[in-house]
Order: structure tokens, then C-alpha cells, then sequence
């Protein structure tokens, strides 16, 4: 019996991990001829290329699905077995590669995917995606909720917490900044809040209005919490000792002080870089 129970909760982390994983491989191997069609096609969208939103999502939700697959192979053989932790890998890959076909098949029509009300289709699969990418977050929650009592007893106590708050602040400061600003309440007619309703002269590889406020600055740093506590919880065990957690503590705070003055900072109006 505990052959067997130790088999199943081996076979509950492969399956978990791979899925993630193979969500990763999935999105970087887009990528390559996503990159290729930016290079080769001229035609545009807002000032950008059409390729350029597929790119940066797929190069995005590959990080992510990265991420989660590194915290779960962390949790313990039991918590890495359960059904809550794979459904939640599971929702995470599926959700992602939806997103991102939906994203790639608007690219090839020259048409935008996000803030496109143009036809009845288009409202349909907005609605769609939107649900999409919420399941997605609401899942990254569970697993941040999950890995409070289930991480490896051998990780770093920094790194543990972390993870916890990486997982759950990046989560839930998520779910707010992209549901406001895909709500159109704060800017009616896309991320812009003010200036220039173009990406054509945006800061160079995130695009992010120099001219004006933009949505995307907070739920940028809303997300990528999600990696960068993590990677300061592992270099404060190494470097830091027993002050680890007050130092992850710490940076979970500058991390959502962050959010909210950029997020101020675009309702105002004003770009996150004003370039010259």
C-alpha cells in the first residue's frame, strides 16, 4: 500500500509538472515563427507590428507556466498528487494556449484581438478570453493558497514565503489592474489614458506610452511579482540567512507599492517614461 501511494503521488507530480511545462514548450515554440512572421510582415496595428501582442503573450505565458512548474515540482509528493494541483495546471496550459489562438488568428487578420467590439464574433471571443484569463489567474491563486502548507520542508524559509506571496499578491493585484483595464472604465478606447492612442513610438520592447498614462505599466508589475519574489526570496536565504523573510516581507511590500503609484501614475495621465 505505501508502494502504491508513493507511485501515485509520483505520477501526480509528473503530471502536473509536464503539463505546465509542456504549456511552456507550447508558447516558446509559437514564438519562433511568431518572430519570423514580425520580421517578414509589414502590415501594422496601432503603429506596431501585428505580431508584436502574440509575441510578448506568448513569450509571457510561457514565464508564467515556467514559474509554476518550478513551485510545484517544490510542494510535497502529496500536494504535488492532488487533483486541485493538477486541475489547477491543467486550467493554467488550457487557458493560455486558448488565449493565445485566439490572439495568433487576429494577427493574421490584421485585426485587433483586445478592445475589438468591431463585430459580434469579435465581442463573443473578447468575453472569451477575458474569462480565460481570469480562470488563469484564479487557478495561480489556488496554487499560491496551496503551497501555505504544502512546499518541501527543505526549501528556505524566505524562499517558501516568497512563493506564498509572490503567488497570491501577484494573483490578486492582478485580477484588479486587468480587470479595470479591460473594463474600459478608466480608458474607454484601450490601455491609453491620455496622450497618443498609438504604440508606434511606445518604450522600446514593452511598448508602454511615453506620451501618456498606460493600464499595462501596473499589471505588469501585478503579474511579474509573481516572479520577481521568488527569485528574492532564493538570493536572500543564500545571502541573508535567518533575516530572509524579513527581507521578502519587505520587498512584497516595495513590490505593491510599485502597483499602485504606476497605477496612479497612469490614471493620471502620465507615462511611466517620457523618452526624448
Amino acid at each position: 500500500m505505501k508502494n502504491t501511494a508513493r507511485a501515485t503521488a509520483h505520477t501526480g507530480e509528473q503530471d502536473a509538472a509536464i503539463t505546465l511545462w509542456a504549456g511552456a514548450a507550447i508558447m516558446l515554440a509559437l514564438a519562433l515563427p511568431t518572430l519570423a512572421a514580425q520580421a517578414l510582415d509589414t502590415r501594422t496595428l496601432i503603429g506596431v507590428s501585428v505580431w508584436d501582442k502574440p509575441l510578448k503573450f506568448e513569450i509571457s505565458i510561457a514565464v508564467h507556466s515556467i514559474t509554476l512548474a518550478l513551485i510545484v515540482s517544490r510542494m510535497t509528493p502529496q500536494a504535488r498528487a492532488s487533483g486541485l494541483v493538477r486541475g489547477a495546471a491543467l486550467v493554467n496550459v488550457l487557458a493560455g494556449i486558448g488565449e493565445i489562438a485566439y490572439i495568433l488568428y487576429q494577427a493574421g487578420r490584421g485585426r485587433a484581438s483586445h478592445f475589438n467590439f468591431e463585430t459580434p464574433f469579435e465581442i463573443v471571443m473578447y468575453a472569451l478570453m477575458g474569462a480565460g484569463a481570469t480562470a488563469m489567474v484564479i487557478a495561480t491563486l489556488v496554487l499560491g493558497l496551496k503551497a501555505r502548507k504544502s512546499l518541501a520542508p527543505e526549501l528556505g524559509a524566505g524562499l517558501k514565503l516568497a512563493i506564498v506571496l509572490g503567488l497570491t499578491l501577484g494573483a490578486t493585484l492582478t485580477l484588479i489592474t486587468a480587470g479595470l483595464l479591460s473594463s474600459g472604465t478608466l480608458a474607454p478606447f484601450g490601455h491609453w489614458v491620455g496622450g497618443v492612442r498609438s504604440d508606434a513610438n511606445g518604450l522600446p520592447f514593452f511598448g508602454w506610452s511615453t506620451t501618456g498614462g498606460d493600464l499595462r505599466v501596473p499589471h505588469f508589475f501585478a503579474t511579474h511579482l509573481m516572479q520577481a519574489l521568488p527569485l528574492l526570496g532564493l538570493a536572500a536565504d543564500r545571502l541573508a540567512g535567518r533575516y530572509s523573510p524579513s527581507i521578502v516581507a519587505t520587498g512584497a511590500v516595495v513590490g505593491v507599492g510599485v502597483v499602485v503609484a504606476t497605477f496612479a501614475q497612469a490614471v493620471m495621465g502620465m507615462p511611466f517614461l517620457a523618452l526624448k
